[in-house]
């Protein structure tokens, strides 16, 4: 237990030490606030809603795919080229209290994330709270998601550089895929395929409805089944593939 606090506290500071990952990670999601307050009305099946109400889910998964990408496998990817991971790995420290202990302070970040894009979207009037339950729900799996495919790309990698690339890239490309930068039916269909085996593709819709009240398009417990088996997937991939040192 003293090992996994001691673990999570160093992760904090770590976060705190690199203000770029940390505050890139919050601030940058905060640009597609502005983009889709720019954007006019979109239609759904309910009727039209502001580009803004469609895109909150966007950017509220954007910013947990930031810190779960960039601020979780970069950083890993840095404390091994530096040899940090090899030294630790010399003390009883296993690499499950290892992975595990990088989550707290994640969670802790983009629980602050969440509150500053709520207070934004309750001053613009784009935020029409029901369902709570499943809003806490829809949280929880979009953290898992993200911060589990953060530990699988960092597992292994020595290049912070690549890894952060990846990232930059996996991220937008993945809101693409599932539906949360433009409708599905604005896009071709192949794409709403592609996008039924990624777990963001429920909680967008999950969000989109707990937060805005738009109608779910997919049942929550096929959206649940996805996300829970794409988590342990990723735990499982990462913690089998973890390395100390990329030549291990």
């Amino acid at each position: 237990m003293k090992q996994m606090r001691a673990l999570s506290q160093a992760s904090f500071r770590e976060l705190l030490r690199d203000p770029m990952t940390t505050g890139l990670g919050m601030v940058f999601p905060m640009s597609f606030i502005a983009m889709f307050l720019v954007l006019p009305d979109l239609p759904q099946p309910q009727g039209r809603i502001s580009a803004l109400a469609f895109g909150l889910p966007a950017v509220l998964i954007f910013s947990v795919l930031a810190l779960g990408l960039s601020g979780t496998a970069a950083p890993m990817a840095q404390l091994r080229k530096d040899g940090v991971l090899r030294s630790l790995g010399m003390t009883p420290v296993t690499r499950s209290q290892y992975l595990w202990a990088q989550i707290p302070a994640r969670v802790a970040v983009i629980g602050v994330e969440f509150c500053l894009i709520w207070l934004i979207a309750v001053v613009s009037g784009s935020l029409a709270l029901v369902a709570p339950v499943m809003l806490v729900w829809a949280m929880v799996l979009c953290v898992a998601t993200a911060l589990t495919l953060g530990l699988l790309i960092g597992s292994r990698s020595d290049n912070p550089g690549l890894v952060g690339a990846m990232a930059g890239i996996l991220a937008p490309g993945l809101l693409f895929l599932c539906g949360l930068f433009l409708p599905y039916r604005m896009m071709p269909v192949a794409v709403e395929y592609v996008g039924l085996f990624f777990p963001y593709t429920y909680v967008g819709d999950m969000l989109r409805h707990t937060l805005v009240g738009a109608q779910l398009q997919y049942p929550v417990l096929q959206g649940s089944a996805v996300c829970i088996a794409w988590t342990v997937i990723m735990g499982l991939l990462a913690w089998r593939g973890f390395r100390w040192d990329a030549q291990g």
